[in-house]
């Protein structure tokens, strides 16, 4: 019988029956963790570009002067968008260790790509963050120009990240298919955020796709958040005592008590063994 690539595995493990150990629920909460400070990024960038960040039409000089001025904001937009790197590291560990019996190749290939669009993004974060130091040294027309163009390496670097994002997406939504952890809705809008990735790349020739590539970035941290939690809900296998140590009392399943019947009769039985003490 033939079988499916998306399906490989279903013979030797059963939907939805992976073990999720501690270790993976506790790194798993990364996702979550990660999302919510992102969110709080996204706000204060929003609240910095349209105040006091210099126009994206300023001229070298304004440009210049404009990040001299405005030197804490950037440096508090750089930092919130820097802080979700630990929990993102968690997030992947925990989702690596998860999948693996899925499918050892593909898991390693997320992993990775998760790993380069992390890096990616940061390293592009720090650079664009010099431009107010750059600024404070030297405010001049031709310092203003190096200044837009060190300001411009994020959404690039967001849009090349893109493919590293597509490829990270394309293996879990593979992978997920396989153990069948989450439903078809989820499934979807991991595919989703994988073509997105993909189309978004074309930012580095018509910065008019540049939406594109910020929506699956944004939406790639709303997956982090959905999957930790939905993985983090799973029931855990019976006979794993390292992770059921870990569930709510409350919502272990509680075992049947043995028969009262069977104990008492068992309890009046006559010995067989002893000598014979009737009649």
């Amino acid at each position: 019988m033939n079988t499916s690539v998306l399906d490989a595995p279903a013979a030797t493990t059963p939907a939805g029956t992976l073990p999720i150990g501690a270790d993976e629920r506790l790194l798993l909460r990364g996702g979550p963790l990660a999302a919510m400070i992102y969110a709080a990024a996204i706000g204060f960038a929003a609240w910095f570009l349209s105040t006091t960040h210099p126009a994206f039409d300023a001229s070298p000089l304004q440009a210049a002067a404009g990040f001299r001025d405005n030197a804490w904001q950037l440096a508090v937009s750089t930092m919130l968008f820097l802080l979700p790197m630990p929990f993102v590291l968690m997030f992947l560990g925990g989702l690596t260790a998860t999948l693996r019996r899925a499918g050892g190749a593909l898991t390693v290939t997320m992993f990775a790509a998760g790993l380069l669009d992390l890096a990616l993004f940061a390293s592009a974060s720090v650079t664009s963050s010099i431009v107010a130091t750059i600024g404070a040294l030297d405010a001049s027309t031709a310092t203003g120009a190096v200044i837009k163009a060190l300001d411009g390496v994020l959404p690039v670097a967001i849009a090349v990240a893109g493919l590293a994002r597509t490829a990270q997406f394309g293996c879990a939504a593979v992978l997920l298919r396989r153990t069948g952890l989450v439903g078809r809705g989820l499934l979807v809008f991991t595919v989703v955020v994988a073509a997105l990735g993909g189309v978004g790349v074309a930012t580095v020739f018509a910065p008019l796709f540049f939406p594109v590539t910020e929506l699956a970035m944004i939406l790639g941290w709303v997956w982090m958040a959905v999957l930790g939690i939905r993985l983090g809900r799973v029931a855990v296998r019976q006979g794993d005592p390292q992770a059921e140590s870990r569930v709510d009392p409350g919502r272990r399943r509680r075992r049947p008590a043995p028969c009262r019947e069977s104990c008492t009769t068992a309890s009046l039985r006559l010995p067989t063994d002893g000598p014979d003490v009737r009649g």
